[in-house]
């Protein structure tokens, strides 16, 4: 992880330094094959802690540490799905082509930042979005 970490920090640090439409879209293609890389780590977290923090002596965290990775989870998903435009589009523009105006894309993107409102559960006070509460075979079957 801490090459990882190392890694980003050099890419950060470059791109206050270029232009290059290459670089831009082979960084931001980088990106978003990380926060896909971290989705399904985190699924492994989720997996995993429960039973850790029970051995740990803290078997009432375990539910709530999942949720939070859950949450997580849907937010780097998002990420991902908002990227895909971009990366896009800079891999047109490093081809030499004039990205289109796509209406389709204009909606994806709509529906991904402004979904429609769910059923949610009330945590410690917080509106948690069902889905993220649910158990993981209900998210499987739907």
């Amino acid at each position: 992880m801490h090459h990882v970490h190392r890694a980003i920090g050099r890419a950060t640090k470059e791109l206050t330094h270029t232009t290059d439409i290459d670089r831009l879209h082979a960084i931001a293609e980088g990106v978003q094959q990380i926060a896909t890389a971290l989705t399904g780590l985190i699924d492994v977290l989720a997996e995993r802690s429960p039973a850790a923090v029970t051995r740990a002596g803290h078997p009432d965290v375990g539910e709530e540490l999942v949720r939070d990775l859950r949450a997580a989870r849907g937010c780097l998903t998002t990420a991902g799905l908002l990227l895909a435009p971009a990366v896009s589009d800079l891999r047109e523009i490093a081809e030499g082509k004039a990205p289109a105006k796509d209406t389709k894309r204009r909606r994806l993107y709509d529906d991904v930042t402004t979904p429609e409102p769910t059923a949610a559960t009330v945590i410690d006070g917080k509106t948690v979005p069902r889905e993220i509460t649910a158990a993981p075979e209900a998210a499987n079957a739907s």
